[in-house]
Protein backbone atom coordinates (compact mmCIF):
# COMPACT_ATOMS: atom_id res chain seq x y z
CA UNK A 1 0.00 0.00 0.00
CA UNK A 2 1.38 3.63 -0.35
CA UNK A 3 1.06 4.89 3.02
CA UNK A 4 1.65 8.63 4.39
CA UNK A 5 2.44 9.56 7.82
CA UNK A 6 2.34 13.46 8.96
CA UNK A 7 3.99 14.49 12.57
CA UNK A 8 7.58 13.00 13.53
CA UNK A 9 8.22 14.02 16.88
CA UNK A 10 9.36 11.73 19.84
CA UNK A 11 6.86 9.26 19.38
CA UNK A 12 5.59 9.48 15.26
CA UNK A 13 9.33 9.12 14.30
CA UNK A 14 10.06 5.79 16.14
CA UNK A 15 6.41 4.37 14.87
CA UNK A 16 7.37 5.44 11.51
CA UNK A 17 10.46 2.95 11.72
CA UNK A 18 7.70 -0.36 11.83
CA UNK A 19 5.86 0.97 8.62
CA UNK A 20 8.62 1.02 6.24
CA UNK A 21 8.66 -2.76 5.94
CA UNK A 22 4.55 -2.49 5.09
CA UNK A 23 4.54 0.15 2.53
CA UNK A 24 5.36 0.21 -1.20
CA UNK A 25 6.03 3.80 -0.97
CA UNK A 26 5.49 5.83 2.56
CA UNK A 27 5.04 9.77 2.06
CA UNK A 28 5.71 11.78 5.32
CA UNK A 29 5.63 15.14 5.95
CA UNK A 30 6.53 17.40 9.54
CA UNK A 31 6.82 21.09 9.67
CA UNK A 32 9.82 20.75 11.45
CA UNK A 33 12.48 21.20 8.03
CA UNK A 34 15.27 19.27 10.25
CA UNK A 35 13.53 15.68 9.16
CA UNK A 36 14.17 16.02 5.42
CA UNK A 37 17.17 16.30 5.64
CA UNK A 38 17.57 13.02 7.86
CA UNK A 39 18.33 9.41 4.88
CA UNK A 40 15.59 7.20 4.60
CA UNK A 41 15.22 3.84 3.01
CA UNK A 42 14.21 4.33 -0.88
CA UNK A 43 10.48 3.62 -0.45
CA UNK A 44 10.50 6.59 2.13
CA UNK A 45 9.61 10.44 0.58
CA UNK A 46 9.55 13.78 2.48
CA UNK A 47 6.59 15.07 1.30
CA UNK A 48 6.74 19.43 0.97
CA UNK A 49 3.09 19.56 2.26
CA UNK A 50 0.05 17.93 3.70
CA UNK A 51 -1.15 18.06 0.64
CA UNK A 52 1.42 16.34 -1.03
CA UNK A 53 0.99 13.17 1.13
CA UNK A 54 -2.67 12.94 0.64
CA UNK A 55 -2.36 13.01 -2.87
CA UNK A 56 -0.08 9.81 -3.12
CA UNK A 57 -1.43 8.11 0.00
CA UNK A 58 -4.24 6.05 0.40
CA UNK A 59 -4.12 5.30 3.86
CA UNK A 60 -2.46 8.19 6.13
CA UNK A 61 -1.27 8.38 9.42
CA UNK A 62 -1.71 11.05 12.01
CA UNK A 63 0.56 11.61 15.56
CA UNK A 64 -0.07 15.41 16.09
CA UNK A 65 -0.06 17.13 19.40
CA UNK A 66 -3.28 18.25 19.72
CA UNK A 67 -7.03 18.66 17.88
CA UNK A 68 -6.52 21.63 16.65
CA UNK A 69 -4.00 20.60 14.50
CA UNK A 70 -5.48 17.76 13.71
CA UNK A 71 -8.34 19.96 12.33
CA UNK A 72 -6.11 22.33 10.52
CA UNK A 73 -3.99 19.37 8.97
CA UNK A 74 -7.17 17.42 7.65
CA UNK A 75 -9.68 20.31 7.46
CA UNK A 76 -7.33 23.66 6.66
CA UNK A 77 -6.95 25.33 3.42
CA UNK A 78 -3.80 22.96 2.77
CA UNK A 79 -5.49 20.12 4.56
CA UNK A 80 -5.78 16.48 3.57
CA UNK A 81 -9.08 16.63 2.56
CA UNK A 82 -8.17 18.98 -0.91
CA UNK A 83 -6.61 16.01 -1.98
CA UNK A 84 -7.80 12.50 -0.09
CA UNK A 85 -9.19 10.40 -2.81
CA UNK A 86 -12.82 8.81 -2.46
CA UNK A 87 -12.29 5.89 -0.22
CA UNK A 88 -9.27 6.88 1.65
CA UNK A 89 -8.45 6.58 5.03
CA UNK A 90 -7.08 8.60 7.86
CA UNK A 91 -6.16 6.86 11.00
CA UNK A 92 -5.58 9.44 13.70
CA UNK A 93 -3.17 8.62 16.38
CA UNK A 94 -3.37 11.64 18.11
CA UNK A 95 -4.61 12.28 22.11
CA UNK A 96 -7.77 14.20 20.00
CA UNK A 97 -10.76 15.40 21.65
CA UNK A 98 -13.73 13.32 21.18
CA UNK A 99 -16.39 15.89 20.08
CA UNK A 100 -13.42 17.75 17.54
CA UNK A 101 -13.27 13.89 16.54
CA UNK A 102 -16.98 13.28 15.72
CA UNK A 103 -16.77 17.01 13.80
CA UNK A 104 -14.36 15.62 11.69
CA UNK A 105 -15.58 12.63 11.05
CA UNK A 106 -18.62 13.80 9.56
CA UNK A 107 -17.19 16.14 7.00
CA UNK A 108 -15.04 13.31 5.76
CA UNK A 109 -18.19 11.43 4.87
CA UNK A 110 -19.17 13.60 2.59
CA UNK A 111 -15.94 13.35 1.33
CA UNK A 112 -16.56 9.65 0.83
CA UNK A 113 -13.28 9.03 3.55
CA UNK A 114 -12.67 7.15 6.31
CA UNK A 115 -11.58 8.62 9.74
CA UNK A 116 -10.37 5.99 12.37
CA UNK A 117 -9.27 6.89 15.53
CA UNK A 118 -6.60 5.06 17.20
CA UNK A 119 -4.64 6.91 20.09
CA UNK A 120 -1.67 4.72 21.56
CA UNK A 121 -0.55 4.41 25.19
CA UNK A 122 3.23 2.94 26.51
CA UNK A 123 5.45 5.96 25.40
CA UNK A 124 8.64 6.35 23.53
CA UNK A 125 9.80 3.56 24.42
CA UNK A 126 6.82 1.41 23.34
CA UNK A 127 7.20 2.89 19.81
CA UNK A 128 11.00 2.17 19.58
CA UNK A 129 10.61 -1.49 20.35
CA UNK A 130 6.45 -2.16 18.58
CA UNK A 131 4.88 -2.49 21.65
CA UNK A 132 1.94 -0.02 22.21
CA UNK A 133 -1.16 -0.39 22.78
CA UNK A 134 -3.77 0.99 20.60
CA UNK A 135 -7.08 1.98 21.30
CA UNK A 136 -9.43 2.00 18.10
CA UNK A 137 -12.25 3.76 18.00
CA UNK A 138 -13.96 1.75 15.21
CA UNK A 139 -12.87 -0.03 11.62
CA UNK A 140 -15.72 0.41 10.09
CA UNK A 141 -15.17 -1.81 6.95
CA UNK A 142 -11.45 -1.13 6.94
CA UNK A 143 -10.04 -3.47 9.22
CA UNK A 144 -8.75 -6.10 7.07
CA UNK A 145 -6.86 -3.38 5.75
CA UNK A 146 -5.61 -1.11 9.17
CA UNK A 147 -5.15 -4.00 11.35
CA UNK A 148 -2.08 -5.22 10.24
CA UNK A 149 -0.58 -2.00 9.95
CA UNK A 150 -1.64 -1.90 13.70
CA UNK A 151 -0.05 -4.69 14.47
CA UNK A 152 3.41 -3.55 13.53
CA UNK A 153 3.36 -0.86 15.84
CA UNK A 154 1.34 -2.63 18.90
CA UNK A 155 1.17 -5.82 21.19
CA UNK A 156 -2.51 -4.84 22.02
CA UNK A 157 -5.19 -3.38 19.84
CA UNK A 158 -8.57 -3.11 21.71
CA UNK A 159 -11.22 -1.89 19.41
CA UNK A 160 -13.67 0.02 21.36
CA UNK A 161 -16.91 0.25 18.84
CA UNK A 162 -17.60 3.75 18.12
CA UNK A 163 -16.15 6.53 16.32
CA UNK A 164 -14.56 8.66 18.89
CA UNK A 165 -14.50 6.02 21.72
CA UNK A 166 -10.40 5.81 21.28
CA UNK A 167 -10.19 9.26 21.86
CA UNK A 168 -12.47 9.22 24.56
CA UNK A 169 -10.60 6.06 26.52
CA UNK A 170 -7.33 7.64 25.69
CA UNK A 171 -8.16 10.67 27.40
CA UNK A 172 -9.46 8.94 30.52
CA UNK A 173 -7.12 6.77 30.54
CA UNK A 174 -4.22 9.62 30.71
CA UNK A 175 -6.46 10.75 33.47
CA UNK A 176 -6.11 8.07 35.55
CA UNK A 177 -2.59 7.69 34.92
CA UNK A 178 -1.97 11.60 35.99
CA UNK A 179 -4.18 11.27 39.48
CA UNK A 180 -1.96 8.11 40.11
CA UNK A 181 1.70 10.04 39.73
CA UNK A 182 0.10 12.74 41.78
CA UNK A 183 -1.63 9.88 44.84
CA UNK A 184 1.73 8.71 44.93
CA UNK A 185 3.82 12.00 45.20
CA UNK A 186 1.74 13.00 48.06
CA UNK A 187 2.13 9.38 49.94
CA UNK A 188 6.27 9.42 49.00
CA UNK A 189 5.90 13.62 50.18
CA UNK A 190 4.85 11.11 54.05
CA UNK A 191 7.47 9.07 53.62
CA UNK A 192 9.99 11.80 53.87
CA UNK A 193 8.80 13.11 56.73
CA UNK A 194 8.90 10.47 58.78
CA UNK A 195 12.24 9.46 57.55
CA UNK A 196 11.25 6.24 56.08
CA UNK A 197 13.52 4.68 53.39
CA UNK A 198 11.38 5.69 49.70
CA UNK A 199 12.84 2.42 47.90
CA UNK A 200 11.60 0.23 50.56
CA UNK A 201 8.19 2.12 50.57
CA UNK A 202 8.21 1.49 46.65
CA UNK A 203 8.65 -2.43 46.86
CA UNK A 204 5.96 -2.67 49.31
CA UNK A 205 3.49 -0.56 47.44
CA UNK A 206 4.44 -2.93 44.60
CA UNK A 207 3.43 -6.04 46.80
CA UNK A 208 0.29 -4.38 48.06
CA UNK A 209 -3.07 -2.71 46.70
CA UNK A 210 -1.55 0.53 46.21
CA UNK A 211 0.43 -0.70 43.11
CA UNK A 212 0.05 1.14 39.74
CA UNK A 213 2.10 2.30 36.50
CA UNK A 214 3.58 5.13 38.93
CA UNK A 215 4.70 2.87 41.28
CA UNK A 216 6.04 0.07 39.35
CA UNK A 217 7.42 2.12 36.46
CA UNK A 218 7.72 6.33 37.14
CA UNK A 219 9.19 6.31 40.22
CA UNK A 220 11.71 3.83 40.90
CA UNK A 221 13.21 4.20 37.24
CA UNK A 222 12.64 8.13 36.69
CA UNK A 223 11.37 10.24 39.94
CA UNK A 224 13.88 8.14 42.87
CA UNK A 225 16.87 7.99 40.61
CA UNK A 226 16.15 11.97 39.35
CA UNK A 227 16.46 11.15 35.54
CA UNK A 228 13.15 12.44 34.92
CA UNK A 229 13.43 11.43 31.51
CA UNK A 230 10.59 9.26 30.26
CA UNK A 231 10.32 11.31 27.03
CA UNK A 232 6.67 12.20 27.75
CA UNK A 233 6.46 15.68 28.20
CA UNK A 234 4.69 17.22 30.97
CA UNK A 235 2.68 19.49 29.05
CA UNK A 236 1.26 16.43 26.97
CA UNK A 237 -0.05 15.12 29.80
CA UNK A 238 -1.84 17.76 31.02
CA UNK A 239 -3.71 18.60 27.34
CA UNK A 240 -4.91 15.19 27.71
CA UNK A 241 -6.19 15.67 31.55
CA UNK A 242 -7.78 19.04 30.31
CA UNK A 243 -9.22 17.53 27.35
CA UNK A 244 -10.94 14.74 29.48
CA UNK A 245 -12.05 17.65 31.71
CA UNK A 246 -13.57 19.06 28.67
CA UNK A 247 -15.54 15.95 27.76
CA UNK A 248 -17.48 16.09 30.79
CA UNK A 249 -18.02 20.38 30.39
CA UNK A 250 -19.37 19.51 27.18
CA UNK A 251 -21.68 17.05 28.75
CA UNK A 252 -22.66 19.11 31.78
CA UNK A 253 -21.20 16.45 34.52
CA UNK A 254 -20.38 17.61 37.34
CA UNK A 255 -17.26 15.91 39.35
CA UNK A 256 -14.47 16.95 41.94
CA UNK A 257 -11.28 14.96 41.07
CA UNK A 258 -10.51 15.71 37.62
CA UNK A 259 -10.90 19.72 37.54
CA UNK A 260 -8.95 19.53 40.65
CA UNK A 261 -5.99 17.42 38.95
CA UNK A 262 -6.74 19.72 35.38
CA UNK A 263 -5.97 22.68 37.98
CA UNK A 264 -2.93 21.36 39.19
CA UNK A 265 -1.17 19.91 36.23
CA UNK A 266 -1.95 23.42 34.15
CA UNK A 267 -0.02 25.49 37.73
CA UNK A 268 2.70 22.47 37.33
CA UNK A 269 3.34 23.52 34.04
CA UNK A 270 3.27 27.61 35.06
CA UNK A 271 5.76 26.90 37.65
CA UNK A 272 8.55 23.94 36.15
CA UNK A 273 8.00 24.93 31.92
CA UNK A 274 6.09 22.89 28.83
CA UNK A 275 9.53 20.86 27.69
CA UNK A 276 9.67 19.55 31.54
CA UNK A 277 8.80 15.32 31.42
CA UNK A 278 5.90 14.60 32.96
CA UNK A 279 7.65 12.67 35.95
CA UNK A 280 8.84 16.42 36.94
CA UNK A 281 5.67 17.05 38.64
CA UNK A 282 6.69 14.90 41.42
CA UNK A 283 9.45 17.75 42.04
CA UNK A 284 6.51 20.95 41.42
CA UNK A 285 4.35 19.48 43.77
CA UNK A 286 6.52 18.50 46.59
CA UNK A 287 8.16 22.23 46.51
CA UNK A 288 4.50 23.51 46.07
CA UNK A 289 3.14 21.63 49.34
CA UNK A 290 6.34 21.55 51.73
CA UNK A 291 5.54 25.27 50.82
CA UNK A 292 2.43 25.84 51.65
CA UNK A 293 3.17 23.97 55.09
CA UNK A 294 6.17 26.18 55.43
CA UNK A 295 3.91 29.30 55.40
CA UNK A 296 1.63 28.07 58.22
Amino acid sequence: MNIGFIGLGKMGANMLQHLIPKAASLWIFDVNPTFKNIKYPDNVHFANSNIEVAQNAEIVFLMLPNSKIVEDVILGDTGLIQALAPNSIIVDMSSSYYFSTLSIHQQLLAKNITLIDAPVSGGVIGAKEGKLTFMVGHYDAHQQKIEPLLEALATHIFVIGKVGGGHAIKALNNFLSASSLLATTEAMNIIKQLEIDETNAIEVFNKSSGRSFSTELKFPKYILSETYNSGFDLALLSKDVTVAHDIIKELGIQLNVLPLLDEIYKDGIMKIGYAADHTEISKYYNVSQYSQANSL
